[in-house]
């Protein structure tokens, strides 16, 4: 075996080595987009009341960092884990309508993304 085969041979087996690791923690919702952005999943939660003329009050914001479903679903979760809220995000726009029964401060959607492993980019 020559030198550049050699070489060739190193890089291609490196290259399996991550490509293998890669779907690991892909599949194991370890890392990548399915690992909830690199914050803490949340926990599923679910809406029981939903009917918009019970929230009175409405935000929207521009969460960055989502790429998928699940990174929508892991926003979405975080965000009605608030309490008196129903949030539903947008993955094509980017974007998170929270409506909620009380009023919310800005800080408390902001940590709920921030704790999701996203980021709020703008309201």
């Amino acid at each position: 075996m020559n030198l550049p085969t050699a070489v060739i041979l190193v890089v291609i087996v490196v290259l399996c080595v991550f490509a293998a690791r890669t779907m690991y923690d892909t599949f194991t919702g370890k890392g990548g987009c399915h690992g909830g952005g690199g914050g803490s999943r949340a926990k599923r939660v679910r809406v029981s009341d939903k009917d918009e003329a019970n929230y009175p009050f409405s935000q929207e914001v521009k969460v960055g960092g989502m790429t998928c479903a699940r990174c929508a679903a892991n926003v979405e979760n975080a965000l009605n884990a608030l309490g008196d809220t129903w949030a539903r995000v947008d993955l094509d726009a980017k974007t998170a309508r929270v409506l909620s029964k009380r009023p919310l401060e800005a800080s408390e959607i902001d940590e709920a993304v921030t704790r999701a492993g996203y980021y709020v980019a703008s309201r």
